[in-house]
């Protein structure tokens, strides 16, 4: 059975190919945030019913790099494959906190749900009382229903 460790020659080309990095932005490369020795080995462990197909993935792919990088990955996987690789190694790469600090994400928050319901009902009330309208795509014009009720 192949392991993680296994395939460090392809991870160390695949995660960069897909994550690069840009320097004008300030934002690292895959490898440079610590995708393969750190992050995506974490996430692997949270998503472990998707570690067997993403490894096997990978060890599919040479572990030479080749010169189009891109292509050679897109090329040599399934759609389900390079699906799997890629929301892999990039959900990786958003677990590093100087990331998302460079993004501007703080983390997800908890919103309070206060409906104000006088609000609500007034709305409701104005469709209501306005009835059925529409607009006519051909014309442009306000339509209403016609006295058949078609």
């Amino acid at each position: 059975m192949t392991t993680y460790e296994d395939i460090h020659a392809q991870l160390s080309w695949v995660c960069d190919a897909i994550l690069p990095g840009d320097e004008d932005l300030g934002m690292p490369s895959a490898s440079g945030a610590g995708v393969v020795t750190q992050l995506l080995p974490r996430a692997l462990k949270v998503r472990d019913d998707h570690a067997e197909d993403f490894i096997q993935a990978v060890a599919s792919l040479p572990a030479d790099v080749p010169a189009d990088r891109l292509a050679t990955i897109s090329d040599s996987l399934s759609p389900e494959s390079f699906d799997l690789v890629t929301h892999l190694i990039a959900g990786a790469y958003y677990l590093n906190a100087d990331v998302n600090a460079k993004l501007g994400y703080k983390g997800q928050e908890s919103l309070p749900y206060d409906p104000d319901f006088d609000e609500i009902s007034e709305i409701a009330d104005r469709v209501i009382a306005r009835g059925p309208v529409w607009i006519d795509t051909r014309t442009g014009q306000r339509g209403l229903p016609s006295a058949s009720g078609a």
